[in-house]
């Protein structure tokens, strides 16, 4: 049997995400190197949960911080930086991406995000990207309100 330095890891990352998407970004960013770092280096693969970017606070939502391109987002730009400086495929739970057919121009629709799943190679290279159908609604009183694709 090999020995289990010799074989490559995932790596499965938990935070309390917030609605500030830069102190989330150091959150994750400490949480890779500490993985990357305590397994020296041979974790292949890590996981990140749902809005691991972003959880809104009832004032600021996730159209607010949502881009309309994945190719020219700064945020996700950042994140596949993360990839790439540690040479380590991320998975990127759920990301929220701006719908094309709620952009302002367009005063009938409501603002909608979709929440995004990303995979990022070891490269920082997007190499999947799934826009998530079975959404769910969350009301938790006084605290967060969450509408399916209307957020």
């Amino acid at each position: 049997m090999s020995s289990s330095k010799s074989r490559p890891l995932i790596a499965v990352a938990q935070l309390c995400s917030t609605s500030n998407v830069e102190e989330n970004f150091k959150v994750v960013s400490s949480l890779i190197k500490e993985i990357c770092t305590t397994h020296r280096n041979n974790v292949s693969m890590i996981f990140l949960p749902e809005n691991f970017a972003f959880v809104g606070d009832g004032v600021t939502k996730s159209y607010d911080i949502a881009d309309e391109s994945l190719s020219n987002c700064p945020l996700l730009t950042k994140y596949a930086s993360l990839a790439k400086g540690h040479k380590v495929w991320l998975s990127l739970g759920g990301f929220p991406l701006k719908s094309l057919e709620s952009q302002p121009s367009q005063k009938t629709e409501p603002q909608k995000t979709y929440n995004t799943h990303i995979i990022v190679n070891s490269s920082g290279i997007i190499v999947s990207v799934y826009q998530k159908l079975h959404l769910f609604d969350v009301d938790i009183k006084n605290q967060i309100t969450i509408k399916g694709l209307c957020l």
